[in-house]
């Protein structure tokens, strides 16, 4: 099940490995400093091939396109969820703990972690999500 504090509509989402990252717990936030992986992926990033790393690893994919000042705030997810930036510059709040992600870059929401993606690029931000 995906929802959001407000009822808005589902945002884009980033998966991990999930051989590579243990069980999030809200009260241990021990695994917050994993979360984000840079340089992921090799520039320019293609989404083909995200879309095939992330399926080895049990993740689907989809791609969100954002104009400048988008907001997708307090998202909770019943599952793991991957983002990578293609294009832009993202940040992300995940568990309050903030992130800012570059094309390449991978963040891992693990599931039922409240998180918010925010367009902090001047220009358009495309980026690919994907749930387990």
């Amino acid at each position: 099940m995906i929802s959001n504090k407000t009822g808005a509509s589902p945002l884009g989402t980033i998966y991990p490995s999930p051989t590579t990252r243990g069980p999030y717990d809200e009260d241990k936030k021990s695994n917050m400093s994993d979360l984000l992986t840079r340089n992921q992926f090799p520039l320019p990033v293609e989404r083909q091939q995200v879309e095939t790393d992330w399926r080895t690893r049990g993740y689907s994919c989809a791609q969100f396109v954002d104009p400048p000042g988008q907001k997708w705030m307090d998202f909770v997810h019943a599952c793991n969820e991957l983002v990578t930036v293609v294009e832009g510059r993202l940040e992300m709040i995940v568990a309050d703990q903030q992130y800012f992600m570059e094309s390449g870059d991978e963040v891992f929401i693990p599931k039922d972690a409240v998180h918010s993606v925010i367009n902090a690029h001047d220009g358009v931000s495309m980026w690919l999500y994907g749930y387990d």
